[in-house]
């Protein structure tokens, strides 16, 4: 979005500086606890904002501005970063912002404990390959991969 010089003093009037987080002053905030800001009667994310007139370049709607600090009210352009929105869910995952659910609680589970725990044991003792363990437990063969290998149900 571009700004003329009264909306950038505008726009640079709500904020705080400090040496990390620049944080978004203004009243106005979405329900995300993202700021704000009122441009040509439209509201724009104010990190997003802030990453173009800083940056001197233009987002392609389908991207996201994500932040590096993790905190929704900063708008330094130092600490955001342009990603995808799986960029910024995976950033979240990884930060522990969002947690995801593992083993059984996850709904989307077509094994039990111990049906992994078996299938680990009859690897490791040759009794079936990849393919034949996928078939007799009816999951793709990369699932038994990634339990094999701990990338999945690594806490069993």
């Amino acid at each position: 979005m571009i700004m003329n010089k009264k909306d950038k003093i505008r726009f640079l009037s709500k904020i705080r500086k400090s040496n990390k987080c620049w944080t978004w002053i203004g009243t106005i905030r979405n329900k995300n606890g993202y700021g704000t800001f009122k441009l040509n009667r439209k509201n724009y994310g104010a990190h997003r904002l802030s990453w173009e007139l800083f940056n001197k370049s233009k987002i392609p709607k389908n991207l996201c501005v994500c932040h590096s600090c993790d905190n929704r009210r900063c708008v330094n352009p130092k600490h955001l970063f342009i990603g995808t929105y799986m960029d910024n869910y995976q950033d979240a995952v990884k930060k522990g912002r969002i947690i995801l659910p593992i083993g059984i609680l996850n709904k989307s589970a077509k094994l039990t404990e111990k049906e992994v725990k078996n299938i680990r044991k009859e690897y490791i003792y040759n009794v079936f390959g990849y393919r034949k363990l996928a078939k007799k437990y009816g999951v793709e063969r990369t699932s038994i991969q990634n339990i094999i290998k701990k990338q999945t149900w690594a806490y069993l």
